[in-house]
């Protein structure tokens, strides 16, 4: 099988509308281990998102990736920015210049790919209490030899009870390093957002 722009724009506005819609949650879960502004960041890949699913069908796949995570880099403040960018960059790496579908094994390489960038800008791992809690294991999980649907639905489990285990983490990263005693029992936001990401992937498919 084979999904094509149409499919995938249906899939990634959803997503940005589902990140869109949570983000005060989002900065709520921020408050409790930073400055409280990661909803407004979401929201704001969530635009540009959008803005860019405007220009699809004039753009290899391969191009509207690249662009998007340019785009989201661009982003001032924050750690989010820069890592979401990097991952929808990594997205674009495996796809060839006027690559317009894909099938299950390209999306494997995708996500690989993405992981692989990311591990390079991020010094975080799996119990860290950062997005890398997500991303990680829900790539590595992948099961590029499953039908779209399937793979979609093991992401959005993987992610979800991922993003739930780092309530009983510590903060050893990023924003909330210092303050381990206010983040114990809460989600990190930026687990929290990666998971709604593939949340939406699936729910949109």
């Amino acid at each position: 099988m084979e999904i094509g722009k149409n499919t995938l724009k249906n899939m990634l506005e959803y997503t940005a509308n589902l990140l869109t819609e949570s983000r005060s949650y989002l900065s709520y879960l921020d408050s409790k281990v930073g400055d409280g502004d990661h909803g407004e960041a979401i929201a704001e890949i969530a635009y540009l998102i959008n803005e860019e699913l405007e220009r699809i069908e004039d753009k290899s796949l391969k191009d509207f990736f690249h662009d998007l995570g340019w785009r989201v880099l661009s982003i001032k403040g924050g750690v989010a920015a820069p890592l979401w960018g990097v991952m929808f960059q990594g997205l674009a790496e495996p796809l060839d210049e006027d690559e317009n579908e894909i099938d299950e094994k390209k999306l494997g390489e995708m996500f690989t790919s993405s992981l692989e960038c990311l591990k390079e800008a991020s010094q975080a791992r799996v119990g860290d209490k950062t997005l890398m809690d997500v991303f990680i294991p829900v790539v590595e999980s992948l099961d590029a030899e499953s039908e779209f649907y399937e793979i979609f639905r093991g992401m959005k489990e993987e992610a979800f009870k991922r993003a739930e285990r780092t309530k009983s983490m510590e903060c050893s990263r990023g924003k909330g390093r210092d303050k381990w005693g206010r983040a114990m029992g809460t989600r990190d936001p930026g687990a929290v957002s990666l998971s709604l990401f593939f949340r939406g992937l699936y729910e949109g498919f």
